[in-house]
């Protein structure tokens, strides 16, 4: 009894490898060509994947007490902004208007349900907030600037996990963020730490 030729099984139909190529990247090559090509394009991680998510952006108030002259209103008016945590960047936490200074302005916070802290590190020295209260505003920027990025950037890091974890303002004295070194604060953010910033003024 004589047997069957076995008949080798098939595989799915094979394409030259010029049409795979054409498909794929867009012109035949030969499989060396191809390689050739793929090793010379840049390998970016996709949107939405591990590595290659794009950052949102981090929202943060920005506000000066200046032009308030009652502290309850002055935290209502950050409650009422859906400010969580207000981040004092005064070097020195004291005021001669009253409810400005560090505890009393705590406590009237506290009452709206606004917490506060102190960020000392980020505090402008004496010697450069007179050169902005002189008018010499570039001058002191750039030296505050030259302070955060040569000394205080571990501090910036700390600020940035800060205010990526609640809705937070940064708090000084002066209205105008432009003649204030909280504007320098944002920039160096931006720029030493990497962060996609939204500042928006509140008053």
């Amino acid at each position: 009894m004589s047997s069957a030729a076995k008949v080798p099984a098939q595989g799915p139909p094979t394409r030259p490898t010029s049409q795979l190529t054409a498909a794929v990247l867009g012109q035949p090559l030969s499989l060396a060509a191809a390689l050739e090509l793929i090793e010379t394009l840049p390998l970016e991680p996709a949107e939405g994947v591990a590595g290659g998510e794009r950052q949102a952006s981090i929202w943060v108030g920005s506000i000066g007490y200046e032009r308030h002259k009652s502290v309850d209103d002055f935290a209502r008016l950050l409650a009422n902004a859906g400010i969580e945590l207000l981040v004092d960047v005064r070097e020195m936490p004291i005021s001669r208007r009253r409810g400005f200074a560090k505890s009393a302005l705590a406590a009237a916070l506290t009452a709206h349900s606004v917490e506060y802290v102190h960020a000392r590190s980020m505090g402008n020295p004496k010697a450069f907030r007179d050169l902005y209260k002189s008018g010499k505003i570039s001058e002191g920027r750039a030296a505050f600037e030259d302070l955060l990025t040569n000394n205080r950037i571990a501090e910036l890091r700390e600020l940035s996990q800060t205010i990526q974890k609640k809705r937070s303002a940064l708090m000084c004295v002066e209205d105008d963020e432009d003649v204030c070194h909280r504007q320098v604060i944002f920039d160096a953010l931006r720029t030493e730490v990497g962060l996609d910033l939204e500042v928006t003024r509140i008053d």
